[in-house]
């Protein structure tokens, strides 16, 4: 874990701060950085970047849609359904179900 401008800590309550207490937590002021002072936070810290997890395949992503307990009683209820030879009800909630995957896969 990095060190935080003058040893401020993370549990630190910023958002109590007044603008010029916050300022001064991060060594800055209304102007921002100068040049010199980035560049050697950039040196120092690194760029202000997040790291990209893992890419999941769209096969898994949509797989996934499918987790849930309540969607996971639905199919059991369609099963159920064609079980008991109820074939328009098991259609009608596997349809349900399969658009319900398809919205959250595409969001």
């Amino acid at each position: 874990m990095k060190t935080l401008p003058n040893h401020q800590s993370e549990t630190d309550s910023f958002w109590n701060f007044n603008t010029s207490e916050a300022f001064g937590k991060v060594s800055s002021d209304s102007q921002g950085l100068s040049e010199k002072a980035a560049q050697e936070r950039l040196k120092h810290d690194g760029p202000n970047s997040l790291k990209g997890g893992p890419k999941t395949s769209p096969v898994t992503l949509f797989l996934l849609q499918f987790k849930s307990p309540i969607t996971l009683l639905l199919i059991a209820a369609a099963m159920l359904s064609l079980a008991l030879k109820d074939n328009t009800d098991a259609i009608i909630i596997l349809i349900i179900v399969l658009v319900s995957g398809l919205l959250g896969w595409w969001q």
